[in-house]
């Protein structure tokens, strides 16, 4: 809703400093990218208010945006309990809370992840899912990617550590150090004795801690995957030797799952109606993401394996943070501003000009690969193959916020 009224007043306004209100375009990154989807789907209040749309990694909850009944089922007790609110007259009370008390019962009771649209209400009628897919949304030329290895971000951050941290980034990891020395984490169950993990066995735990459904999450399926994300296809530059590294693994994994193949889902659904540009960040030395780690030795991150491509990495590219970029990364970081500033101009990345033709998603999901050179970035077309979809499709799909 603030984004709508800030849209609103753009609207009235944009002229008086030379802007064109039939020509905004809102744009956004993970959890903003997740509101540009939002606010495609928001057809009862957004219409009008933009005329382009650019989504960076904001496709990862496409399918399981929860219902207002089922955000209020989760949520609702809990809030009304710290507020000390209770029904049927909770509604008044929760008003007249102090908003320091609301915000602190909503770090509570929501904690960092928790808060996101509900649909079934004015401003979000329906799932995104629903929407995009029945065409029902705000029609309007969509540009829209991931980036390679998004979960290097996440993975170390959700694997619990089982050791001092230098000894977690000696090790690679924290999944990495699991692989060789025993730990609570991978104990057998009913046993208090600490056991060294399995790779299969890490990736179920680690399925486990990011919420994935326990009912989906079997042996067979730790097993299958450690055969589509074998260990020796992720070797880590700053191990002896190019070791395997288990958390290179278990980040990819989080990558196709929660990124990857949503973000790729979207694009199939919007692309039967608009036009859509898809794109893939791809720089294997991307600095580590600003404001996210320290680097130890460029492109390693703060946890023992490279960032290159995490989750965030491609901003630095779009925009001025002074992040120290060689000289083919500075290339491509002009090419992507020329896309992103041709779209905003004229809803295409190619017009009026460009270096390298960007196909749209519409011509057979043709995906822009956006890499440093020298090459010029270039399309291709089996993303969905790369990132393992066929595995992680089924189990995607039946997710839902009802």
């Amino acid at each position: 809703m603030d984004q709508q009224f800030a849209m609103q007043w753009v609207k009235r306004n944009i002229a008086g400093f030379g802007g064109d209100a039939r020509k905004v375009t809102v744009g956004g990154e993970s959890a903003g990218g997740l509101s540009v989807s939002s606010n495609l789907a928001s057809t009862t209040t957004a219409i009008g208010l933009f005329r382009g749309a650019i989504i960076e990694s904001g496709a990862y909850m496409l399918h399981d945006v929860p219902s207002e009944g089922v955000y209020g089922a989760i949520f609702g007790a809990g809030f009304d309990e710290v507020l000390g609110c209770t029904p049927p007259n909770d509604a008044a009370c929760l008003r007249a809370a102090p908003v320091a008390s609301i915000l602190t019962a909503q770090g509570e009771v929501f904690g960092a992840n928790g808060i996101s649209p509900d649909f079934g209400t004015k401003i979000l009628p329906q799932s995104l899912q629903q929407a995009f897919s029945a065409g029902q949304f705000i029609r309007v030329p969509v540009l829209q990617g991931t980036n390679t290895n998004e979960g290097r971000l996440f993975e170390p951050l959700d694997f619990p550590f089982a050791s001092t941290f230098p000894n977690i980034l000696a090790a690679g990891g924290p999944a990495n150090f699991d692989l060789s020395n025993p730990n609570t984490f991978c104990e057998t169950e009913g046993s208090s004795t600490p056991a060294v993990c399995s790779y299969p066995q890490e990736i179920n735990l680690f399925l486990g801690v990011i919420g994935f459904p326990a009912a989906e999450n079997t042996a067979a399926l730790g097993v299958g995957l450690a055969d589509e994300y074998p260990l020796a296809n992720f070797p880590d530059p700053f191990l002896p030797g190019d070791a395997p590294s288990s958390d290179e693994a278990l980040a990819q994994i989080f990558t196709d799952l929660v990124f990857a193949c949503n973000g790729s889902d979207s694009n199939i659904d919007l692309s039967h109606f608009v036009p859509v540009f898809g794109y893939e960040f791809n720089d294997p030395n991307a600095p580590p993401t600003v404001g996210f780690g320290t680097a130890i030795e460029p492109p390693n991150d703060a946890f023992g394996f490279p960032s290159a491509s995490e989750h965030a990495a491609e901003l630095q590219f779009l925009f001025n943070f002074g992040t120290p970029l060689s000289a083919d990364e500075q290339q491509l970081a002009g090419e992507m501003k020329t896309y992103w500033g041709n779209f905003v101009n004229t809803g295409d990345p190619n017009l009026p000009k460009h270096s390298s033709l960007w196909l749209p998603f519409n011509f057979f999901g043709s995906v822009q690969g956006l890499r440093p050179g020298p090459s010029l970035p270039e399309f291709f077309f089996n993303f969905r193959q790369q990132h393992f979809c066929q595995i992680w499709q089924p189990i995607i799909a039946a997710e839902t916020g009802e």
